[in-house]
Formats: C-alpha cells, structure tokens, sequence
C-alpha cells in the first residue's frame, strides 16, 4: 500500500539478445525522464537521469557495469526527504531532512564532492505532511521487515504532493 514511481526491471541478458526490444519494453512501462540504476548498488554509483531515448543505451551500458539487474524508474519532480527508522518492533521515526543536490539530481558527485549540496533538518515541508512521512518510513520499515536502523528516502511530488517511497537504506 506504500506508493513507488512506476519502473520496470532489466537484465544485462536482455540488452545483450536484443536492446532495441530492450529499450521499447522500458518505453511501454516507463515515460522520460527516467532513472537507471543498478540494482544492488550504492551511493548513486552507476545511476542516470535519462531525457530521451538517445540516452538511454549509454545509461544502461553503465548500469549494467555494476550490476546483471537493472531498474528503470520514472523520473518525479519532487522534493526528496530522508528519515531514519530505528528499533525493532516498535520502530521510531526521526525528524525529516531535505536534501537539496547541487547537481540535476543527487549523484555521487552531489552526495561526495560538492559543498554546494544542501541538507535541511528539519526538512522545509509542511508538518502535517512530514507526520505522514514518519508514518510512511515506520511502514516501510516494518512491511520490509527491517531491524536496528535504516534511512528511507522518500520524493515528495510537487504538483500533487503524493509521497512516493524511494528506497530503504
């Protein structure tokens, strides 16, 4: 019941056999923008916003440097929110922050290497909406089946303001 961006999974195997059934297959789930990321990596190792199909090959020759599993996620205009989750069967949420990239989005490069990346906490957001997010995150954590301490990421939407999981870490 946690809502996600849209997305589709890719295996190297696909691209190898046949990249032009590859790339109509990710188009039919998925419209751009649209993120490619490895699988099973970190840090935003190997992820790339991708505008159009002109890009999109490069994208997934790299992603699938780092990993056989691929996803394709939609791209969402938002503002993106992170919270960390610690317990165990009674989790607790902490306050949000806001992260703020310097970069188009949160690469490596933004995470690592540029000062110019903001991170807000409390996040900028309204507190009704950052409640849900608490909520969300202690969710996902229990529906995960999570332990000890995790960060999820979430992408507030800006048109809609619908929260969207982005990933547990």
């Amino acid at each position: 019941g946690i809502l996600n961006a849209p997305y589709t999974v890719c295996f190297r195997s696909e691209m190898e056999e046949d990249i032009d059934a590859l790339t109509r297959k990710i188009e039919q789930k998925v419209s751009y923008p649209v993120f490619v990321k490895p699988a099973n990596a970190g840090s935003s190792v190997g992820i790339t916003k991708v505008k159009d199909r002109s890009a999109l090959y490069e994208a997934l020759r790299l992603a699938f440097a780092y990993d056989r599993k691929v996803v394709v996620e939609k791209g969402i205009d938002a503002i993106e929110v992170e919270c960390a989750v610690i317990g165990n069967e009674d989790p607790v949420a902490s306050p949000l922050g806001e992260i703020v990239p310097a970069n188009e989005f949160y690469d490596y490069e933004a995470k690592y290497k540029n000062a110019e990346t903001g991170l807000f906490i409390p996040a900028r957001i309204d507190q009704q909406v950052a409640q849900k997010v608490r909520e969300t995150a202690v969710q996902a954590f229990r529906a995960l089946g999570c332990s000890g301490l995790a960060r999820v990421d979430f992408l507030i939407e800006k048109t809609t303001g619908k929260i969207v999981l982005n990933e547990p870490n």
